[in-house]
């Protein structure tokens, strides 16, 4: 299955990044509107998808879903958060910082290193 508007996570990207080949007439897919919806006709038995491990990590870890190969394709988002920095809110500003930074480490949504980029 491949959503509509794949992105980073069309199947011509992961194939080009494995080292399998499959004559592109050998595949058939469904396309889907959403990852969300790709993710539930996997859970219904319609096929594979490919999906952010940050989206599936709890389905992979109670074993509704595996993981069949060790590539792992990530979209690469980026977040920005603006204040001003003259704002008298600025401790509570960098408290929130501070906790935001922390969860999207733990939901594997950026890496440490990448949270380190996040300025203050």
């Amino acid at each position: 299955m491949e959503a509509e508007d794949p992105g980073r996570f069309s199947w011509a990207n992961w194939f080009s990044l494995s080292d399998l080949t499959i004559p592109r007439h050998k595949r058939d897919w469904l396309e889907v509107s959403t990852l969300e919806m790709g993710i539930n006709a996997v859970l219904a038995g319609q096929g594979i998808c490919l999906a952010s491990y940050c989206l599936v990590k709890d389905l992979i870890n109670s074993g509704l879903l595996v993981r069949p190969f060790p590539l792992q394709i990530e979209p690469g988002q980026r977040f920005s958060l603006l204040y001003d920095p003259n704002s008298p809110r600025k401790p509570r500003i960098d408290i929130f910082t501070d906790w935001l930074k922390q969860e999207l480490i733990d939901d594997c949504i950026v890496s440490p290193s990448d949270a380190g980029q996040f300025a203050r």
